[in-house]
């Protein structure tokens, strides 16, 4: 065997016996948990207030440890996949643990509990955790950024706000400002063939974006400010999440849903 092969074999099982000692630790911080919510509720319960505060403290410490693990976790697998990117997208979240504040009826007391939460993969965490990076081009970070100055740019002219000091004071990287989308790339005529450029670049040219991605994206874009008569546009977190979901729905072949009031 090759002083490289051997290399490479030692490598794979120090990988191998990390993944397992982060997976073995996570029911060790559950059971942790599970314990100091006990101890939680008992101090509400007798208005031990001091230790409450010490407890949450504690409980929000744990519950960071964990999901900082399962993240690790799933980045790691999604690095062992052959194309990290296209598991991601596959994936599209990861699960983890949160807390729970439920009142009981007919009391003021709120019962903690440990739940079950998912939550988004970023893309970004997973190309800096690849090396030599993901996706097919690696340039797709700086196009969804220059694609959201652009969307952020077209709902302002939508609504009648001066796009140029938006432009002129917009937060984002200086490669990304270079990145051309081409001239207007979110009119109603280029905005599929934008989000096509994007998705080539992140997963690939087999896979193909239609009316309904760029009519989500429309639809979940941006949403009313606090301030009245105001809108708040994506960051670019969001947007990279926004992406991410199309390329989901693409490559699960799914459908859209809308939530709307039901009648009871």
């Amino acid at each position: 065997m090759s002083e490289q092969n051997q290399g490479n074999n030692v490598n794979q099982e120090l990988w191998a016996q990390k993944k397992a000692d982060m997976s073995a630790k996570l029911p060790e911080i559950k059971a942790v948990l599970d314990a100091k919510v006990k101890d939680y509720n008992d101090a509400m319960l007798e208005h031990r207030f001091d230790d409450v505060s010490k407890l949450d403290s504690e409980i929000a410490k744990k519950v960071s440890e964990y999901g900082e693990l399962a993240l690790n976790i799933c980045l790691m697998e999604c690095a062992e996949a052959e194309d990290p990117m296209l598991e991601a997208v596959k994936r599209l979240e990861y699960e983890t643990l949160a807390t729970k504040d439920t009142k009981e009826d007919g009391s003021d007391f709120k019962v903690r509990t440990i739940v079950d939460r998912v939550k988004p993969i970023d893309p970004v965490k997973l190309n800096g955790f690849v090396s030599g990076g993901i996706g097919h081009n690696k340039n797709w970070e700086l196009m969804i950024e220059q694609f959201n100055l652009r969307m952020t740019l077209k709902v302002a002219g939508d609504i009648g706000v001066d796009p140029k000091g938006i432009n002129d004071s917009y937060y984002m990287s200086k490669l990304a400002r270079d990145i051309d989308l081409g001239k207007t790339p979110c009119s109603k005529t280029n905005l599929l063939k934008t989000l096509q450029t994007i998705v080539n670049a992140m997963i690939g040219e087999d896979y193909k974006a239609i009316t309904h991605d760029v009519n989500y994206i429309l639809a979940v874009y941006s949403k009313k400010g606090r301030k009245a008569l105001t809108v708040t546009a994506s960051n670019h977190k969001q947007m990279r999440q926004i992406i991410m979901e199309i390329c989901h729905r693409i490559v699960m072949n799914s459908r859209y849903d809308i939530d709307y009031k039901k009648i009871k």
